[in-house]
């Protein structure tokens, strides 16, 4: 771990996803600010790639997975005076504990571990994590890949808008306008809660409404979502890029 160079976190920088990392890992155990944690790691792990000596044609055969970031900047990017450490570890834990729910990769760990710790010779608490090698390629594969400045994930204050906007950042590619279809279900998958909400009513009064306000106010996404079908509820998605 003393060999990894500390990294340094830039909110306008991209924090690389992909559709087959959203399917894979379960992230339904976790809460918004590990979920914040998540995505300043796969960041991090964007910018070790700067180092990368230029002769290298293909930087998915380097499979950088170890980062370590300071517990100040850390607080920096997310723009509060101050986390504490109690619950920076707790939330540490919640990424050390994520699992597959890739039947594929069951017996393998999503994180060798991810902790929060004070750095004596350096007078400060530090954050280290290591991912599996799969949790790199599946944040790096060009199938299905997005990438977003991490500035419009911290800013969120609920995980509702945070996998939402992550959603529509995918449905939106590189088009400034989208208009799809999907089963209400799938949304309901898609939002880490299958089991709740079974009228589509309560859904929008409890989750869809919050959340549009939250990312036309915060983000540069705005969507409409309208319901449609008797027999098999099914929503359409209107996207925006402002």
């Amino acid at each position: 771990m003393e060999q990894v160079k500390e990294t340094h976190i830039v909110v306008t920088d991209e924090v690389n996803q992909s559709f087959d990392l959203w399917n894979d890992i379960d992230l339904s155990t976790i809460g918004l600010q590990a979920l914040k944690l998540l995505d300043v790691f796969l960041t991090c792990l964007s910018f070790g790639y700067d180092e990368i000596d230029e002769d290298v044609e293909d930087i998915s055969e380097v499979g950088i997975t170890e980062v370590v970031f300071s517990k100040r900047e850390y607080e920096k990017a997310l723009g509060v005076s101050r986390v504490r450490t109690k619950q920076l570890q707790k939330h540490c834990e919640e990424l050390s504990s994520l699992k597959f729910c890739n039947p594929n990769f069951a017996d393998k760990k999503v994180f060798e571990y991810f902790k929060a710790y004070y750095d004596e010779q350096k007078g400060k608490y530090m954050i280290a994590a290591k991912c599996s090698v799969i949790v790199h390629n599946l944040a790096f594969s060009p199938k299905y890949s997005i990438t977003y400045a991490l500035k419009n994930t911290l800013c969120l204050k609920s995980k509702y808008s945070v996998l939402m906007y992550r959603f529509l950042r995918y449905a939106l590619a590189e088009k400034s306008f989208v208009i799809f279809r999907l089963p209400y279900e799938n949304l309901k998958n898609i939002m880490l809660c299958k089991d709740r909400y079974l009228e589509i009513r309560n859904f929008n009064e409890k989750v869809i409404k919050p959340v549009k306000a939250e990312l036309k106010q915060k983000t540069n996404i705005d969507f409409i979502i309208y319901e449609y079908g008797r027999k098999e509820k099914n929503v359409t998605i209107v996207a925006k890029e402002k």
